[in-house]
């Protein structure tokens, strides 16, 4: 292989901010610990998270994660989130610059089932197969594929769930993705039959064209031109995620909506409480019994239809000025 080096200098390239960690963040400390240096490279903004995202607080998190796994160096490229499939030609141009540079390539594999991770991946094969000079490893972060290595991260798994914590705002919450993620770290067992976790990878070492990799990785169940076939599944990703995110936003809402009704309905309660405590002590007054009292002996002193009792009417008419 070309562009090989002794120190083995390894890039990771993620769609979005936390990507880079589920899918190969066990791996990514496992070079790093051994003196490898590893760049990672953040393609989109990851401005569609929420409907009004922090992409900021995103970009601190990924750095802050960079730090917890040994990542040497960041960048961040700053395409639109959701909109990678609309820039290809542009992607191509800028990986094409980068991964000459690098002896090993992380990216997510083609049928992961996200539109940005999808147009990730075909960019970096088509680099990939017009200049092969680096070792290709494909990774997964929604959906399960045809693998060839199996990284057992078992003894450095909490540093790797310490830095998906770390992405409590991009993740919203981590400790369901840690689930989801052991879960998924878990399925290459069916394989190894031993309780251990996994991170996979289809290492592609030699020159490969893209509809090559794309007949591999469907076990030749893709026909006609697999790069066409992908590049139209980029349109149904792109609908599934606009729905998961749609239906994610109104959670969001609801759960906002039920904490400001929860903090109303506290105050309430307090509120209740003093008009409870207030109308013990009026209870307890001095006015309040002689008040009792009196309308106890009202019906005796004037009975009802009696000349008292009107003449008592007329009096409390003069007095309202009735």
């Amino acid at each position: 292989m070309e562009g090989k080096n002794e120190k083995g200098y390894t890039v990771v390239i993620a769609p979005h901010f936390d990507d880079e960690v589920i899918g190969c963040g066990g791996t990514i400390y496992q070079h790093t610990a051994k003196g490898d240096e590893v760049h990672l490279y953040v393609l989109t903004d990851g401005s569609k998270l929420y409907e009004k995202t922090d992409t900021n607080k995103r970009k601190e998190e990924c750095l802050s994660a960079a730090r917890l796994l040994g990542i040497t160096e960041v960048s961040f490229l700053d395409f639109k989130d959701g909109e990678l499939a609309n820039h290809l030609d542009e992607l191509k141009s800028a990986l094409g610059g980068i991964l000459k540079n690098f002896q090993r390539v992380y990216a997510p594999h083609p049928f992961d089932h996200h539109s940005d991770h999808i147009a990730a991946s075909l960019a970096v094969l088509s680099v990939f197969e017009e200049s092969p000079t680096f070792e290709l490893r494909l990774y997964g972060v929604y959906n399960t594929f045809r693998h060839n290595l199996l990284v057992d991260v078992t003894d450095v798994y909490p540093i790797k769930k310490k830095a998906l914590l770390n992405y409590s705002y991009s993740l919203g919450n981590s400790y369901i993705w840690i689930k989801r993620t052991e879960a998924f770290m878990k399925y290459p067992t069916i394989y190894t039959v031993e309780d251990r976790l996994y991170e996979a990878f289809l290492v592609i070492d030699q020159p490969m064209t893209v509809n090559e990799i794309l007949n591999f990785l469907s076990y030749g169940v893709v026909c006609d031109d697999p790069h066409n076939q992908l590049l139209k599944k980029i349109k149904s990703a792109q609908m599934l995620m606009g729905l998961l995110n749609e239906e994610r936003n109104i959670r969001l809402s609801l759960e906002d909506s039920l904490k400001t009704n929860q903090e109303e309905l506290e105050m309430l309660k307090v509120h209740l409480k003093n008009h409870q405590e207030e109308l013990q002590k009026l209870k307890s007054s001095i006015f309040f019994k002689m008040y009792d009292v009196y309308h106890t002996l009202k019906p005796k002193i004037f009975p009802e239809g009696s000349l008292r009792e009107r003449i008592y009417r007329k009096l409390v008419n003069i007095i309202k000025g009735v």
